[in-house]
């Protein structure tokens, strides 16, 4: 078996729209999964999002390269979760020419803008820190939790590095195929509390909107994530 069809293989048994190419390593050398992969883009098989970064693709009637989901927001929260970013789609904006996504990132990202076919575009800008935060806990934000907990804390300095256990813990959870990421709103909050910036009351329902939150996304995606399998599978 050729490395192109152990490519084609690997492809059609992920259940993710997006591929790392960091996940393909073990599937050949390093200048063949290049020529290979190039050649799956040619194809219209994949589609390069970013730099080592994939989504599956297809060819539409008139023989353009489109994403094979549907619902590109689906392809840009896993996109954002294999890059590690903490990022959010904002603002949709749809024409009779593409689809065009603002997203909000915390923190630097190398792209600015991407295509995903002629269809879909999508645009970076950096998110405003946010630097007060409401006493009143029924104001706190329900949306973006995580997003406004990072820009306070920055804003304020609290910037919350990895442990060496946080390290090991995700290179455990990575060498056992869970690509999860750990969890470190939580430490930020605890991080604010300690440096009297927030308050107990404070920490306690914006630990718990966050967790809320969370939840609602992820029985979304998978919700999508059904939807379109069922879609692809239906002759």
């Amino acid at each position: 078996m050729t490395i192109l069809d152990r490519l084609r293989n690997y492809i059609n048994q992920q259940p993710d729209q997006v591929l790392l190419r960091s996940e393909l390593k073990g599937l050949g050398g390093h200048s063949q999964l290049s020529v290979a992969l190039g050649t799956l883009i040619d194809d219209g098989v994949l589609m390069r999002m970013g730099q080592g970064v994939f989504a599956k693709a297809r060819k539409n009637a008139r023989g353009k390269t489109e994403l094979m989901c549907d619902d590109a927001e689906v392809v840009l929260h896993q996109f954002f979760r294999k890059r590690r970013i903490d990022a959010d789609v904002v603002k949709t904006e749809s024409s009779k020419k593409a689809q065009k996504y603002v997203v909000e990132t915390f923190g630097s990202l190398r792209e600015r803008e991407i295509r995903l076919g002629s269809k879909v575009i999508v645009r970076f800008q950096p998110t405003r820190l946010a630097k007060n935060i409401p006493t009143d806990i029924e104001l706190l934000p329900k949306k973006r939790v995580g997003e406004f907990v990072k820009s306070f804390a920055k804003a304020h300095g609290i910037v919350r590095r990895p442990s060496k256990i946080d390290v090991w813990a995700e290179a455990v959870s990575r060498a056992a195929g869970d690509h999860v990421q750990l969890d470190d709103v939580g430490q930020i909050l605890v991080s604010l509390f300690k440096a009297k910036l927030i308050s107990g009351p404070q920490r306690v329902r914006l630990m718990t909107n966050y967790l809320v939150e969370q939840r609602e996304k992820e029985k979304a995606l998978r919700k999508k994530s059904a939807h379109d399998n069922e879609s692809l599978a239906t002759p």
